[in-house]
């Protein structure tokens, strides 16, 4: 599997299970999730739109995607529901590692790299001031995704998280 096909594979319903490991505190929280993710190919005007923010060439434009989420967390969480939005820019040089545009939020525009590897996972990687945050998706099936997180802050690891999502398809 290529870059784009990763990405267009990421589209979907997925049934979610995370959990969230507090390092400091030595506290585990669980969740169960619903999450839409659409597919934004390369020519999408949000997208081309964002590159243009920030000054970048959108003809290196991969695509990206848009997810949407309803959490539920154990013994009584609140719900939590959100959205946010990712983009790729393939370096002209080479396409399996470029830029990372996140929108968390309308207003706000976030850039990282990315890096898609030999063994087909993507990883994404955001850092802004202390705080400094990786990603890791891989397939383990057509309709199985997984997914490892980490977040840093002031150089010094304090999450970690493990997702297994189960794409949702009819019979």
């Amino acid at each position: 599997m290529d870059l784009p096909a990763f990405l267009a594979a990421s589209a979907g319903q997925w049934f979610a299970q995370r959990t969230l490991f507090f390092l400091a505190e030595g506290r585990l929280e669980n969740y169960k999730s619903t999450l839409n993710t659409d597919w934004l190919p390369p020519t999408d005007p949000t997208l081309i739109a964002q590159c243009q923010q920030l000054g970048l060439n959108p003809d290196h434009l991969l695509g990206g995607w848009r997810s949407q989420w309803d959490t539920a967390g154990d013994w009584g969480a609140p719900k939590q529901t959100g959205s946010k939005q990712i983009a790729l820019i393939a370096d002209a040089d080479r396409p399996t590692t470029g830029i990372l545009l996140q929108a968390p939020h309308p207003s706000q525009l976030l850039q990282g790299r990315y890096a898609f590897g030999l063994d087909e996972s993507l990883t994404l990687t955001l850092s802004d001031g202390a705080i400094a945050a990786e990603e890791r998706l891989w397939f383990a099936s057509e309709n199985l995704r997984l997914r490892t997180s980490t977040v840093q802050y002031g150089g010094k690891l304090t999450t970690t998280a493990f997702y297994s999502e189960i794409r949702r398809v009819n019979v």
